[in-house]
């Protein structure tokens, strides 16, 4: 499972669909008052609300590799 964090941004949300089309497993992190795009989750994009300062958010996110691309 790849995590990409600030998926529901604009760099974000390209990479993970760029990774999806690419047939990998992918999940969003994004803050729970974010409006994640409806489209990722058309793509089979998961969606997970947190929020990267919290470790107990990143450990349920069950990842394997991180694209960081959250500002904040």
């Amino acid at each position: 499972m790849i995590l990409v964090t600030g998926g529901s941004g604009i760099i974000g949300r390209r990479l993970a669909a760029e990774l999806r089309n690419r047939s990998q497993p992918v999940r969003i992190l994004a803050l729970p008052d974010s409006k994640a795009d409806a489209r990722l989750a058309e793509l089979g994009v998961g969606i997970l609300h947190g929020d990267i300062t919290r470790a107990a958010d990143l450990e349920k996110a069950g990842y394997t590799n991180v694209w960081h691309y959250a500002e904040g």
